[in-house]
Parts: structure tokens; C-alpha cells; sequence
């Protein structure tokens, strides 16, 4: 079984180094490939994308947020695909699915994964000690599926939503949970906000994507003390 898995990055040297290692353990005896789109990076996360072998294509957007064009990506990146499967995720997003699920998902034609979505927060940058999160409807997403059977997946702003064109598509709302890894410590949340709304495109403005980065520094505090304070202690099967 072969399969690809698709993120975009911009300056992920803190989190591309987990995403690699959870993926790799998780399609540890398949055929793997993981294909980086990286949108003008100025850390590490080439570096690390290299010599962790994947594959690597880079994109302009002048130095900003630019949503259109990342949907763009996700809509399209994966058509030329021979794999079984394809994984279309964001550098912060893990699925807790393992290549013995996606044979056995094979077996009962299910060719289309809706996976159910979990904000992940922590106190500190600790990442694999990450166990408390809160159930996020928005992060519930088609990111799995297998190219042969679909022809556009369609997905929407922030690819929270999908609409997709192909033969014979049966989709599984599964069990699989994505793990959103966005809140790790608030000092590393507000930073990420801060850099994503100095970056944010005219194109995001006019068109009110990711604007949520506009709110104030006390409004994403708020935001992260809430989540903290609602947050449950996940299981899991592994992640690192």
C-alpha cells in the first residue's frame, strides 16, 4: 500500500519534526511519502523537511497569509497521486489512524475518511505530553480519501467543509480523531497569532478568511483560558 500525505508549512521548525515522527510510526511498513508545500519558510523547516527525506515544493505569496491560494493547494495538490490513499493535512493537524485501519477500510470499500476534530491545548511546548482537548466540530474534515475514487474534493475556506465530485464515493464518519496542535503553551499561541495577523493578505481581508487572527491579544487569551479551562484528558492509542 502507498500513501501520500500533503501539508502546507510556514516556519514549522517546532512542529514538522513531530509531524514526520507520528506519521512515519504510524505507515511504519508502507510505502510513504510526504510532500511539503512551504510558503517562503525562514527557520529551520526546509532544513528538517530535507533531511528527513520529503518532498518539497515551494510557493510565493509575497509574505502573506493567503488563503485562496492555499485552497488552491488542497484542492489540487494531490490529482497526480498513484497512492492508495492520500492524507491532506496542516503541519498542526494528526490523525490517529494507522495503515492496518486503512486496509481494513479498503476491505469494506470505504474510499473517503471524515475524521472528527479535537483542539489540543498545553501549558508549555512539551508536545508529546499533549493530552488535554476539547471536541471541535470545526476541525471535522474529509482529509483522507482515495484519489482513484475522487475527482475534486472541493473543499471550502480552511478545508472545514468539502464537497466532493468522483465514482462510487462512500464515506466512513469514523471513529478517527484529527488532533489540532495549535495551543501549545500560550506564549507559542499568541506568537503564531501575532505573525499570522501581521502577515494576513488583502486577499484573507476582503474575503474574510482567517480574520479570527484580527481579534486582540486579550481575546485569543481569553480564547486559550477557556479552552484550558473546558479541556478533558484525551486517549489515544500513540502519537510519538
Amino acid at each position: 500500500m502507498k500513501v501520500d500525505i500533503y501539508t502546507i508549512t510556514w516556519n514549522e521548525e517546532i512542529l514538522l519534526p513531530y509531524f514526520i515522527i507520528f506519521y512515519k510510526k504510524h505507515f511504519s511498513t508502507i510505502d510513504l511519502n510526504i510532500i511539503i508545500y512551504d510558503n517562503e519558510s525562514n527557520d529551520k523547516t526546509i532544513e528538517i523537511a530535507k533531511n528527513n527525506g520529503c518532498l518539497i515544493y515551494s510557493y510565493s505569496t509575497n509574505n502573506t497569509v493567503n488563503d485562496v491560494e492555499y485552497l488552491n493547494i488542497k484542492n489540487n495538490c494531490w490529482k497526480k497521486s498513484t497512492a492508495d490513499w492520500v492524507i491532506i493535512v496542516d503541519c498542526d493537524e494528526f490523525i490517529d489512524i494507522y495503515e492496518t485501519d486503512l486496509y481494513n477500510l479498503m476491505n469494506e470499500k470505504y474510499n473517503l475518511i471524515q475524521t472528527v476534530g479535537y483542539n489540543m491545548i498545553n501549558t508549555t511546548l512539551d508536545i508529546p505530553s499533549t493530552r488535554l482537548g476539547v471536541r471541535s466540530t470545526w476541525y471535522d474534515k474529509a482529509a483522507i480519501f482515495m484519489p482513484k475514487y475522487i475527482k475534486e474534493i472541493n473543499y471550502n475556506s480552511g478545508c472545514h467543509t468539502y464537497d466532493p465530485i468522483g465514482k462510487n464515493i462512500k464515506i466512513c464518519k469514523s471513529i478517527y480523531n484529527l488532533y489540532h496542535f495549535k495551543r501549545l503553551s500560550l506564549e507559542y499561541y499568541l506568537d503564531r497569532v501575532r505573525l499570522c495577523r501581521n502577515r494576513l493578505s488583502d486577499t484573507n481581508i476582503k474575503f474574510r478568511l482567517a480574520t479570527h487572527y484580527l481579534a486582540s491579544d486579550q481575546d485569543h487569551i481569553e480564547d486559550f483560558n477557556k479552552i484550558l479551562k473546558e479541556a478533558i484528558l484525551i486517549i489515544y492509542k500513540s502519537l510519538f
